[in-house]
């Protein structure tokens, strides 16, 4: 992937918190990529993300859709670029709802489009770690690049967060021993990420994984006792890899 493509980056997530549970180096490289200047108006990559339900499981869907705003900040990202879905009828936060996958894929569509998005990064089949929502959320993603009239595939680079083990999803950084095996492009190894032309492999430096538990820790709805043991073994913490969508 070339850094043309990054000028404007959708991040497709399922819930409040995937952001930093599932995709936080990528999240945090793209900030130090964007703009050494916080302040900076017209920064060189954009980070939009969109968020598909308001993540009302327990009845606390308000107060997530806040915490994903301040999480979201933490990693630079403008309040105008976040995009979150409120439609339980359709697109529930619940793990035994299936989700319209034709409707994910129309909300993608728009949100592509009306934005200019160069770059799209969303889940697996496999979802990381199972959720339908999550599956569904790649699905439609795929519904999308498949069947659009409006967005060119070919022209918009999508990827999916590889799922791994459970083994390997618990051994945190010791996990780029199994993931090393991607040729560099300097232009983005400079921020951490190392591309081939079907793979991105990002490995985050020790200032990006204390910027993703401070973005974990927005989310104090969220915070189990689990969740703790999580941001400091999950390899979702420290590695992405993703491969390029077909």
């Amino acid at each position: 992937m070339s850094p043309p493509s990054l000028r404007r980056v959708l991040l497709v997530i399922a819930h409040p918190d995937d952001e930093c549970m599932f995709f936080g180096p990528l999240l945090a490289a793209l900030r130090r990529w964007r703009s050494p200047d916080p302040d900076d108006e017209n920064p060189s990559v954009e980070i939009h993300v969109l968020c598909l339900s308001a993540g009302n499981f327990d009845g606390q869907g308000e107060r997530r859709q806040v915490e994903l705003l301040h999480s979201c900040q933490t990693y630079g990202i403008a309040k105008a670029n976040l995009i979150l879905v409120n439609d339980p009828t359709s697109l529930p936060d619940d793990p035994k709802r299936v989700w319209n996958i034709k409707l994910i894929a129309k909300i993608v569509e728009t949100c592509v489009v009306e934005r200019g998005i160069g770059s799209l990064f969303t889940f697996d089949t496999r979802g990381v770690s199972g959720h339908i929502n999550h599956i569904a959320t790649n699905l439609g993603v795929q519904h999308m690049l498949g069947f659009s009239r409006k967005v060119n595939a070919r022209n918009l680079p999508c990827y999916r967060l590889m799922s791994v083990s459970l083994l390997r999803k618990y051994i945190s950084l010791f996990d780029t021993l199994f993931s090393l095996s991607i040729t560099a492009q300097p232009e983005l190894a400079s921020i951490g990420l190392i591309s081939s032309p079907e793979y991105l492999l990002i490995v985050a430096p020790l200032r990006d994984m204390l910027l993703s538990r401070a973005a974990m820790y927005q989310h104090q709805s969220q915070m189990v006792w689990f969740r703790h043991l999580y941001i400091f073994f999950s390899r979702y913490m420290v590695i992405n890899a993703f491969e390029r969508m077909k």
